[in-house]
C-alpha cells in the first residue's frame, strides 16, 4: 500500500503479495523499501502411536503416524479393544469429532459436524459411548455420543469440561466450575451418565487452599485413585483417593497424567516435549521419551498399556526475501 511519507496516510488501496507459505510472520522491510524479508511458517499436528512395555516402563521402537496431512488433530483416545482411535479437529474447522482405525487405515469417519465445538473425547470402558465437553448448549458441558454417531446427549447442567471414566464405566469424574467464597475455583464432581443431566452429582471435596484447581484426567484401573492436574494454567499433578476423599500433591511439575494398568505408575507430559513415568509408591520419576523440538500432546493408552496415542505438532520455517517491483 502506497503511503504519504510525511503524514503516513494511505495513497492507495492495499495490494496482496503472494507468498509460498500458508502463514507468514516476522516481516521486515529493507531501508530502500524494495525488499521484504519474512518467515514462511509451516505447522502441522497429527496423531501418532508409540509402543510401550508397561512392565519395564520403557518405550519400544519409534512412533508411527496414524494421520498425515495439514489438518490439526488433537487429544486422541483409543477404543477399549485398541482397534479405533477418536480425536477432534483443532483447526479447519475446529471442534468436530473423528474416528479412524488405530493403524490409520480405512480413512476418517466423522462423528459430529455442526457449529458446536467438541473437545477432548474419551471412550467409555465398554466401547459404547464417547464422552467430551462441548459448547453446543452455550456454556461448556459434558456430553456423550455413541461410537456410531447416534444418541447425542447432554450429561451435565453445571459448567463442566475434561472427564475421566471410572473403570466400570458407571461414573465420570468431571472438571467443574465451583465457588470458593467470593472467588471461583475449578473443582470436580462424579456423575452417573445414565442419570438425567439435572440429577445431582457428587461434588468432590474442595481442594486445599495451596492447590489452585483439580482437573481429573485418569481413573486408576483398580478404581481407587483419580489422577489430575492443578488446572490448565498451573503445572502440578494430584491424586484423589476415592475411598478417603482426600487429595495428595505428588508432583509440582507436569500435566495430563494417565494411569498404566498396574494402578501404580503414571505417564505424564513434561515441558510439552517429554513423557515421564512416575512410581506413586517409591516416588521415582524417569524420562521415557522426548522430542528435540516438536510439541507432544497428552498421551492416552490402550487398556493393556502397550500402545500410546498422542498428537505431535511440528513447526518448520524458512526465511524468504521478496523483491518488490513498481
Amino acid at each position: 500500500m502506497a503511503i504519504d511519507e510525511d503524514s503516513g496516510r494511505p495513497r492507495s488501496e492495499p495490494e496482496a503479495i503472494t507468498s509460498p507459505a500458508s502463514f507468514v510472520a516476522h516481516l521486515s522491510v529493507s531501508a530502500d523499501g524494495r525488499q521484504l524479508a519474512y518467515s514462511a511458517v509451516l505447522e502441522t499436528q497429527n496423531i501418532e502411536r508409540l509402543r510401550l512395555d508397561p512392565v519395564k516402563g520403557e518405550v519400544v521402537g519409534q512412533p508411527v503416524a496414524v494421520t498425515t496431512g495439514s489438518r490439526f488433530w488433537a487429544n486422541p483416545d483409543p477404543s477399549p479393544d485398541g482397534s479405533f482411535v477418536v480425536f477432534y479437529s483443532q483447526v479447519g474447522p475446529e471442534g468436530d469429532l473423528y474416528v479412524t482405525r488405530s493403524d490409520g487405515s480405512g480413512g476418517l469417519r466423522q462423528l459430529t459436524d455442526d457449529a458446536a465445538i467438541d473437545r477432548v473425547p474419551r471412550w467409555s470402558p465398554d466401547g459404547e459411548y464417547i464422552a467430551m465437553f462441548s459448547d453446543r448448549s452455550g456454556a461448556l458441558q459434558v456430553w456423550q455420543i455413541r461410537a456410531d454417531g447416534s444418541d447425542l446427549r447432554q450429561l451435565t447442567e453445571a459448567p463442566s469440561s475434561v472427564v475421566a471414566w471410572s473403570p466400570d464405566g458407571r461414573q465420570l469424574a468431571v472438571t467443574r466450575q465451583l465457588s470458593r467464597g467470593m472467588s471461583a475455583a475449578r473443582g470436580a464432581s462424579i456423575i452417573e451418565p445414565r442419570l438425567p443431566a439435572n440429577a445431582n452429582g457428587l461434588d468432590l471435596p474442595p481442594v486445599p487452599l495451596a492447590i489452585p484447581q483439580f482437573a481429573p484426567n485418569s481413573w486408576s484401573p483398580d478404581g481407587k485413585w483419580i489422577a489430575g492436574q492443578n488446572g490448565f494454567t498451573t503445572l502440578g499433578i494430584l491424586l484423589y483417593s476415592v475411598g478417603s476423599r482426600t487429595y495428595e500433591r505428588i508432583l509440582d511439575v507436569g500435566e495430563w497424567p494417565v494411569w498404566l494398568p498396574d494402578s501404580r505408575h503414571l505417564i505424564y507430559v513434561m515441558r510439552g516435549r517429554e513423557y515421564h513415568i512416575f512410581d506413586t509408591r517409591t516416588k521415582v520419576d524417569r524420562l521415557i521419551y522426548s522430542s528435540v523440538r516438536d510439541t507432544l500432546g497428552p498421551p492416552r493408552f490402550t487398556r493393556d498399556g502397550r500402545v500410546a496415542f498422542f498428537s505431535r505438532r511440528v513447526t518448520e520455517s524458512d526465511v524468504w526475501v521478496a523483491r518488490l517491483s513498481d
